[in-house]
């Protein structure tokens, strides 16, 4: 009795953090980004990435370089997600991390910076929540 009330409290544990992941893995979100002067961008979540693009012209999971502006490794904990620079053109340090609070509401995705180590991305990301893409 005992070992199947420890596996169903782990199985609920795991399934509980691979759903947090899991809301914003292959989601794509829309909003005006300061970089640096306003400009309609995409941040296209992956699995543990999320990529930022320039909107003119963006297609859904084209995978063309032309159109990165940024490629961050993400990952979520709660209701906060940390990201981390691995390539792009923004003057970040690949070590410098920003923690979010994020809140997913009506098709809309939210980010209040709690902590970002990189100040030009955290006046990049949108004050106004972003809309999600079709």
């Amino acid at each position: 009795m005992k070992t199947t009330k420890t596996f169903l409290l782990l199985l609920f544990l795991f399934l509980g953090f691979n759903t947090l992941s899991a809301q914003l893995e292959n989601t794509v979100w829309k909003g005006t980004f300061m970089v640096p002067t306003p400009i309609e961008s995409v941040l296209e979540f992956g699995k543990d990435t999320v990529n930022l693009k320039f909107a003119e012209g963006f297609v859904i999971n084209s995978n063309s370089d032309e159109e990165l502006t940024e490629k961050m490794s993400y990952k979520i904990d709660k209701d906060t997600i940390a990201f981390q620079k691995i390539s792009g053109g923004s003057p970040c340090d690949a070590k410098a991390v920003g923690v979010y609070r994020f809140q997913l509401n009506d098709n809309k995705l939210s980010l209040a910076m709690i902590k970002d180590d990189c100040v030009e991305r955290s006046s990049a990301f949108p004050e106004e929540p972003m809309t999600a893409v079709k």
